[in-house]
């Protein structure tokens, strides 16, 4: 299917979004061989790739980074990586399969990815029991340099199966509007 696509002579881009369950738990089995042989194939082409993922974050270490970064070159990196709240909330309801806690090895990754270039949209998804968290999420990512919050983006996404949410998008508004003043970009 890639070779198809990108021998068609109308097609410019090829864009590949790995999505669904966590796509980096299939690294080398799945994302590398793709990657690679698209890669291969646009450049062959003179076809531009991009590649972007949605992701918990956890497996996006230095080493993965690294490792996709070879094969990519100068082909810029799209990633949307979820957070459930502050560290003290994220890490109550998401852990790793041993039963750890999240948010720092996410933390610690995001900044990796954007120290190397990568683009990052980090995701909050929020319930009217965790809207209030997100503003401690500000000091997280304080020492973020100026160059590296140009890759940086955040954007809010209510639960849909929390019915009662309506009554926190005041808090949500307030809290895009104190990141705003702190000199994040906000997806509206």
């Amino acid at each position: 299917l890639i070779e198809q696509k990108v021998k068609d002579s109308q097609l410019k881009y090829l864009s590949i979004d790995f999505f669904g369950g966590e796509p980096f738990l299939a690294f080398s089995d799945v994302i590398r061989p793709i990657v690679t042989y698209a890669k291969q194939l646009c450049d062959e082409n003179n076809k531009i790739l991009n590649i972007s993922a949605t992701t918990n974050g956890v497996l996006l270490s230095e080493e993965t980074m690294n490792d996709l970064y070879s094969i990519l070159k100068d082909t810029p990196i799209q990633l949307q990586i979820t957070l459930d709240g502050s560290r003290e909330h994220h890490d109550h309801t998401r852990k790793t399969s041993l039963g750890e806690p999240t948010y720092d090895i996410i933390l610690q990754n995001i900044k990796y990815c954007l120290a190397i270039g990568a683009h990052v949209t980090i995701r909050f998804n929020y319930t009217q029991k965790n809207a209030h968290t997100f503003v401690d999420v500000i000091q997280d990512f304080r020492n973020v340099t100026a160059e590296q919050r140009k890759f940086l983006t955040f954007t809010f996404h209510k639960v849909w199966q929390d019915c009662h949410i309506d009554i926190v998008e005041e808090t949500i508004e307030n809290t895009k509007d104190i990141f705003e003043r702190e000199g994040f970009r906000i997806m509206q």
